[in-house]
């Protein structure tokens, strides 16, 4: 909106490089503008789209779209001059934009409400709304309840963030009175009025998680740090360069080298690997499977040939994965064609 009133068009903005918003992605371009003419900007990497703009934001982001300056000799009771929006704030009471409220407070970690925007809109584009004029004067009492930004992390138990997870919010009649709103890897955000509430954590790969007490409170931070514990198999997994004999097949395998290299737009597996025949039976050989987190593995890969007892056989095999994917074990055995998740007894290798 703010934009459209400057009647800025569409600028070739640099990428932002905010890890919570990708170009393409609702907004971005509109951000984008509003980072590349200095109106707005992100903090250690983050832009946080989704969460609500306080009073003291509003007065910087209007000052700087518009140009505004001046000083006044308003003494906001919660305002001093080292405040880092009290420049902002004093160009906005100058050019008459707010008055602020009536027990003199500016409020400037207030969120800014629809009515107060929209009302500081008016007064920088038209007269007739600024104080002593017709219209409106003093900025409106806020309404009695005010929402509160409620944000948390979702762990694994090594500490990782878990991207995928689904989080509600349950008042005192157990009913859902929010859904979070995602706004990064394993971050998220909730917006609720004050109050006790519960809150429950569901994910396809991990236990769910319910916490039955929880206060939202307008007047202190409302954090939470979630730990979700896997209830995938935790496997042995193996050593690269180390003979290992196949309970699948009998086959002594010995994967030689395992390389990761990223190639652009993906990344490329590598795996050398040795198979031999230490048996007196002729054996056919076996294949490589490669399973990824919340995706289907890629199907197995093999010769099939036979090898004689004493025979050996050496190959390489490349496996190209998108960044997006996350590979985390590579399993051999003798046919694992239909196998969609790997197993304790099968010959596997962890892949990072």
């Amino acid at each position: 909106m703010i934009l459209r009133g400057m009647d800025v068009k569409d600028l070739t903005a640099p990428n932002l490089n905010f890890h919570d918003m990708s170009p393409g992605g609702y907004g971005y371009d509109k951000v984008a503008n509003a980072v590349e003419l200095d109106i707005i900007n992100g903090s250690n990497g983050y832009f946080k789209p989704w969460e609500t703009v306080t009073r003291a934001q509003m007065a910087a982001i209007l000052s700087r779209a518009y140009d505004l300056e001046g000083n006044t000799n308003s003494n906001f009771t919660d305002v001093n001059e080292n405040h880092w929006a009290y420049s902002n704030i004093q160009a906005l009471v100058a050019n008459k934009i707010t008055t602020g409220y009536s027990d003199q407070t500016f409020r400037p970690n207030a969120f800014i409400q629809r009515q107060h925007f929209s009302l500081f809109l008016e007064r920088n584009f038209n007269d007739f709304f600024k104080p002593g004029s017709p219209g409106p004067s003093p900025d409106p009492d806020p309404e009695p309840e005010q929402k509160v930004n409620f944000v948390g992390t979702i762990k694994d138990d090594k500490g990782e963030l878990i991207s995928g997870a689904e989080i509600q919010l349950y008042d005192e009649n157990n009913d859902i009175v929010a859904e979070a709103i995602t706004i990064g890897n394993g971050e998220f955000i909730i917006l609720v009025e004050s109050g006790e509430y519960s809150l429950s954590v569901t994910h396809e790969n991990y236990e769910a998680y319910e916490l039955q007490e929880l206060t939202v409170n307008a007047d202190a931070e409302n954090e939470v740090n979630i730990t979700l514990q896997s209830t995938q198999v935790s496997f042995e997994y193996l050593e690269l360069n180390q003979p290992y004999v196949s309970g699948d097949n009998g086959m002594t395998v010995e994967l030689n080298s395992l390389e990761k290299i990223d190639q652009g737009g993906f990344y490329e597996y590598i795996f050398n690997y040795t198979e031999t025949n230490h048996t007196k039976d002729v054996i056919p050989q076996g294949a490589f499977k490669l399973y990824f987190q919340n995706e289907e593995p890629v199907p197995q890969y093999g010769f099939f040939n036979d090898l004689y007892p004493g025979e050996s056989a050496t190959r390489e095999y490349r496996f190209k994965v998108l960044k997006s994917s996350e590979p985390y074990c590579l399993e051999y055995g003798g046919n694992l064609f239909f196998k969609e998740e790997p197993t304790a007894e099968i010959l596997k290798w962890e892949i990072s």
